[in-house]
């Protein structure tokens, strides 16, 4: 007999099991709605900022919560300055392409999708959807369910209230920039430079574009078989009969090409413009990536000359060279077609195609050379030039114009030989390539007339091959008559890829240590520093700074003051031992980061075209005016600011503005409006401390000591002696760290 105990509790198994999955799924619905509802917050909190800042001056969109709401379903720490400049401050309404755009800007790959968005796999979300009626949705998915976020930030579950619009438009943002075609590592995998991977992106575009110019090509070669056809039906007969259809026919032909080259010059303008925007956007981008230290290396000219390399891409592309380029299909069917109407007589075109590009070879090679020279003269000339200005006072104070003169003279004549030589190998090319196009046509009209006294080639077809040869041999004209073009094409676009190819300061694939606030500890751990001419600078910096710490910095010039503040923002590469920040070495941290964090006040400040209120704003996105207004009474700077027409909102061009002093005092205000624990003083000229800047470093110090670092650059005795410890440094040596009584004494 079965126990009843037993029973029960077999019967009772089921039903706990139940209840235990009954509490497990109400355990996951609690954790979907808090998390439901701490996204709806932060979407709103985030908007509420972005608001108060960058949008403020904008009429509220719908897609500023979903630009918001992808940014937090990324789930990439962006700080908020990112975020802010990933759309820039605007005017106008934020739209769903200014969404794809600011999410490029933080560095995703934005691609439209096609497909119903309930059957989207997993890894594409989330999506940005648009419809035609103007609405538009963010779709995410959170433990395997799918959610909808309106343009009020409203989420729903996506089964329960699916989209009603029919067509709908879908972009997916990702990451993965191994395999873009432009990442480093996809060319590695590829072997393709930058520029060459770019063009894949026109693939398509390209193929149409072979298309068009073969479907030129064909309406090309109509024009001599209606010759041929007038000849044989009208001219030989004598019957005007057919003329008027043969007429109407070549006027379809001629008008067919005429639109077909209009829709072909369309197409290119259009990836000429395309790909000037790609390349100027990347280049000023990597421009801005790359290490300071290499950067400010390189002369004005030379960063110059690489923005504008690109240009000769862009007048090739648009220009008749690279329609002679897509000609070339059209050359081989008119040779085809000479070979059909005259037999061997498609010979001749054929040793014209091959002198022309025998002859190309040899002027390509010539031009080379002295388009290097050229360039090489050219920049030099440049940097005289640019000297020259820089120099101007100098040289007449030191009664050396007539020197300088001549210096300028004997760099001109080597510009204008070198531009000379080049020219006339220029020359020589479109001399040599007229030749070598008279004498292939005389020899096609010379053969063609033999062929036609045999019986074996009519007139028409004899003007026809004639027109066909013409048509064989222009490309290849075109190109002897470009090869100072080509030249500049291949060296703007080894340039561009030499540009594109210098590693960046943050590297994709590193790991870095966040660093949330800096706390004012900086170490020097046997730091040094060589110039560029691999000269130490100064070697052997030990020191220790604690948080609230006030450092004086003095030494000769050239000595490395403004060099040992860049080289705690990571503004100078290290040549020997480590700099670490509150006990975190700082190649192990982003540097965009780490100066977003630290109060710098620079050598040289200087102020960017548009609004001074913008100009504070880039330090503190989020500050409202109260704490500007504060600021500026602190740097003494809000009478002066608030008596200008438009008070902060006062617009700036690029030109100078204001006395020195109101620049200092400004770049004090920059500087205070990070509120960071860790200020840095560079040097700053006497005149403008002893018209009251001075006082205002003076009470800088005195409100900071304790609480935060000041480490600031100065030869002053009044200044330096305010100072807890100094670095004096000695070029080429280990630099003195004593007290201002110390070392103030001893220079005494």
């Amino acid at each position: 007999m079965k126990d009843p105990r037993a029973a029960g509790a077999a019967d009772a198994q089921p039903d706990a099991a139940a209840t235990s999955t009954a509490a497990v799924a109400a355990d996951a619905a609690a954790e979907t709605s808090r998390h439901i509802d701490h996204l709806s917050s932060a979407i709103d909190r985030l908007h509420r900022l972005l608001r108060r800042s960058a949008w403020r001056d904008c009429t509220e969109s719908r897609f500023e919560r979903l630009f918001c709401a992808l940014g937090l379903l990324s789930r990439r720490n962006f700080t908020m300055k990112r975020l802010i400049a990933a759309l820039q401050n605007r005017t106008a309404p934020v739209s769903a392409d200014d969404v794809v755009q600011g999410m490029g800007n933080l560095g995703f790959r934005g691609g439209r999708i096609a497909g119903p968005v309930d059957t989207l796999a997993t890894k594409r979300l989330p999506v940005l959807a648009t419809a035609a009626d103007g609405s538009a949705f963010v779709v995410f998915d959170h433990a395997g369910e799918r959610y909808s976020i309106d343009g009020a930030g409203r989420i729903r579950r996506f089964r329960d209230d699916p989209p009603t619009a029919d067509r709908l438009s879908l972009w997916s943002f990702s990451l993965d920039t191994e395999t873009h075609p432009v990442s480093k590592a996809w060319r590695g995998h590829t072997g393709h430079s930058w520029f060459r991977a770019i063009l894949t992106k026109f693939s398509k575009v390209g193929t149409a574009l072979v298309l068009l110019s073969l479907a030129l090509a064909l309406a090309g070669v109509m024009l001599p078989l209606f010759t041929i056809q007038i000849y044989a039906q009208v001219i030989s007969l004598g019957s005007l009969a057919p003329l008027p259809d043969l007429i109407a026919g070549m006027a379809l032909v001629i008008a067919l090409e005429i639109a077909l080259l209009l829709y072909r010059v369309r197409v290119l303008a259009w990836i000429a413009a395309r790909l000037d925007y790609l390349a100027s956007v990347a280049s000023f981008a990597r421009i801005l990536r790359i290490r300071p230290a290499l950067s400010e290396r390189a002369a004005v000219t030379d960063q110059a000359a690489r923005v504008r390399s690109f240009e000769s891409v862009r007048s090739f592309i648009s220009g008749p060279l690279f329609g002679a380029i897509l000609d070339v299909p059209g050359s081989l069917v008119s040779i085809a077609a000479i070979a059909i109407i005259g037999g061997w007589l498609a010979l001749v075109p054929i040793a014209g195609v091959f002198a022309h590009l025998a002859f190309y070879v040899l002027l390509a090679r010539q031009m080379r050379i002295a388009s290097s020279v050229a360039a090489e003269e050219t920049t030099e000339m440049q940097r005289l030039a640019i000297e020259t200005f820089e120099k101007r006072q100098a040289i007449r104070e030191a009664g050396l114009q007539h020197r300088w003169s001549d210096r300028v003279i004997r760099r001109a004549r080597r510009e204008q030989r070198a531009q000379f030589l080049q020219r006339m190998i220029g020359g020589l090319g479109e001399s040599g390539s007229t030749f070598i196009m008279t004498a292939t046509s005389m020899a096609l009209l010379a053969f063609g007339t033999v062929l036609s006294w045999g019986g074996a080639l009519g007139a028409g077809g004899l003007l026809a091959v004639t027109i066909l040869g013409f048509r064989a041999l222009a490309p290849y004209h075109v190109l002897c008559l470009s090869a100072q073009r080509i030249t500049q094409l291949t060296n703007s676009v080894r340039q561009f890829n030499t540009l594109m190819d210098i590693p960046a300061e943050e590297e994709e694939k590193r790991e870095y240590t966040e660093l949330r606030r800096v706390e004012g500890a900086v170490s020097f751990l046997n730091t040094g520093f060589r110039g560029a001419d691999t000269r130490p600078v100064f070697v052997g910096l030990e020191m220790e700074i604690v948080p609230g710490e006030i450092i004086g910095i003095t030494g000769a010039n050239g000595a490395g003051k403004t060099t040992l503040l860049k080289l705690i923002m990571g503004m100078a590469d290290l040549s020997l031992g480590a700099v670490q920040i509150d006990g975190v070495d700082t190649r192990q941290l982003r540097f965009a980061d780490l100066r977003a964090r630290i109060s710098y006040v620079p050598q040289y400040p200087k102020l960017f075209a548009g609004t001074l209120r913008e100009n504070l704003l880039f330090a503190d996105p989020l500050a409202d005016d109260a704490k500007i207004n504060k600021i500026l009474r602190v740097v003494g700077l809000e009478d002066e600011i608030g008596a200008l027409r438009g008070g902060i909102d006062h617009v700036i061009g690029d030109r100078p503005f204001g006395s020195s002093a109101f620049a200092f005092r400004f770049a004090f205000a920059q500087a205070l409006m990070i509120d960071s624990r860790l200020i840095l003083v560079d040097e700053i000229p006497n005149g403008v401390i002893d018209e009251g800047v001075g006082d205002l470093i003076r009470a800088l110090v005195e409100r900071a000591r304790g609480e935060r670092t000041v480490m600031f650059v100065s030869h002053r005795s009044d200044l330096l002696s305010m100072a807890d410890r100094l670095v004096a440094l000695r070029y080429g040596k280990i630099p003195v760290v004593n007290t201002p009584t110390t070392l103030i004494g001893r220079a005494a």
